[in-house]
């Protein structure tokens, strides 16, 4: 939950010397708390997640919910400092960060649970978060926006797109919203054989592209629950954002599609990370407003 500092250790002396802080802009700002929670998913599975509440909150406040997926399939999060999470609750959010089903560094059978589970069944495991820490007390579940990005911005999508009516609103930053496309695109880029085509369609549980469009969020924008944010890197393809953005607009929904200039959408560049942010608590504070703003 703190910046990392670096140290330099004089072994001879037995000092430590500050060599400087990742975030100095940071120092001596305060931090929200960083818990470690567990909850059950609707099948049993047990589900690790971090909880990071908002500085100075007072016991027994509700605040609103960020749902934070990690961004990558098999990927998963750590305790270390993460500036979109300590943004988030340096506004007044609390921030839930799931390690959902396919997460790493759970065994052998949990990363494999991950295997065709962006079919609704991640989603699911994010809802059931939500409903676990609104039960202890820790957050108001009517009140939740989800952030994502890469393919944690398509559980973003989804996940606001699904019926369900959990979230008031999503984010996605630099997002998939149609698999079909996806799949498409790197079939045509790298072959149909190719080591990463086959993977990524192994994570999607699909042999082919065929009707991996219509498990997506972009054809069910006319579902969506609440508005959407969209940041996209101008050298990393506005076409999948663009796609999303088209077909929310044609649902009548509220859309916003934030082009990100000299950027890929990877965050890369100090510029892109303070346009994002800016972004991002310009549209929570409109959709998602905390206590008292």
């Amino acid at each position: 939950g703190q910046p990392a500092q670096w140290m330099l250790f004089d072994r001879a002396r037995r000092e430590l010397s500050p060599l400087g802080d990742e975030y100095p802009e940071l120092a001596g700002q305060p931090t929200g708390e960083l818990r470690r929670v567990a909850y059950k998913a609707a099948d049993g599975l047990e589900i690790a997640a971090f909880l990071l509440l908002p500085p100075g909150q007072a016991a027994g406040a509700r605040p609103p919910l960020v749902v934070l997926p990690h961004d990558e399939i098999f990927g998963a999060d750590t305790a270390d400092f993460d500036f979109l999470a300590g943004f988030l609750t340096s506004r007044g959010y609390a921030v839930l960060r799931p390690q959902f089903r396919g997460s790493s560094g759970f065994g052998a059978s949990f990363s494999a649970a991950g295997e065709g589970a962006w079919d609704g069944r991640i989603q699911a495991d994010l809802r059931d978060g939500v409903a676990a820490v609104a039960a202890q007390g820790l957050a108001d579940a009517s009140r939740v926006c989800i952030v994502g990005r890469g393919f944690a911005g398509f559980l973003a999508a989804s996940s606001l797109t699904d019926g369900k009516g959990v979230y008031r609103c999503a984010a996605a930053i630099a997002g998939v919203f149609d698999l079909g496309v996806l799949v498409n695109k790197r079939e045509r880029m790298f072959g149909q054989d190719n080591v990463s085509t086959r993977a990524l369609l192994r994570a999607l549980g699909a042999s082919t592209a065929i009707g991996l469009s219509a498990a997506s969020p972009n054809p069910r924008a006319a579902a969506a629950s609440g508005p959407m944010l969209l940041i996209e890197g101008q050298q990393g393809g506005m076409d999948q954002a663009q796609l999303m953005r088209q077909a929310l607009t044609r649902a009548g929904k509220t859309v916003e599609l934030v082009a990100l200039p000299n950027d890929d959408g990877g965050l890369a560049r100090s510029a892109s990370r303070t346009q994002t942010l800016e972004a991002l608590e310009a549209f929570l504070m409109r959709s998602l407003p905390p206590a008292g703003s």
